[in-house]
């Protein structure tokens, strides 16, 4: 009767333990994962801000928003994601470069910001660093 309490208790306590190890566990790659998803929507958001007319910038282009992208690019580098950093920073610097050609009276290139757009939505997230826990 007292070995059936002692393993009564033991896997109790095992699973107790394991359950709450799991659950950090869980924990954290979820923060992780959410953490990237606010990265992706705050480019989204900056990139649809942008308003265009005839080929030309409206408004939400400044040097100061479009930073924000770059600085998020340097989020998702400090997170692993190197991949997706890369996507985030070449992107940006075609936009950078197509504003800065409009500046010189040429039409802007609306593909860029939709293409912009469908890679933010389609990053690539590296698992293997999304999985490790330090």
């Amino acid at each position: 009767m007292d070995n059936l309490v002692g393993n009564f208790i033991l896997s109790i306590s095992t699973g107790m333990i394991s359950g709450v190890i799991a659950g950090i566990y869980t924990g954290i790659i979820s923060s992780k994962y959410a953490a990237i998803e606010e990265i992706k929507r705050e480019i989204l958001r900056i990139i649809r801000d942008i308003d265009y007319v005839d080929g030309k910038y409206l408004r939400g282009h400044e040097m100061e928003k479009i930073n924000i992208i770059f600085l998020a690019s340097s989020e998702l580098l400090g997170m692993n994601q190197r991949k997706a950093g890369l996507v985030v920073r070449q992107n940006t610097n075609k936009l950078i470069e197509d504003i800065d050609n409009t500046k010189k009276g040429n039409s802007l290139n609306t593909q860029i910001l939709m293409d912009f757009q469908r890679e933010v939505r389609q990053l690539p997230i590296s698992k293997r660093y999304l999985l490790k826990i330090w």
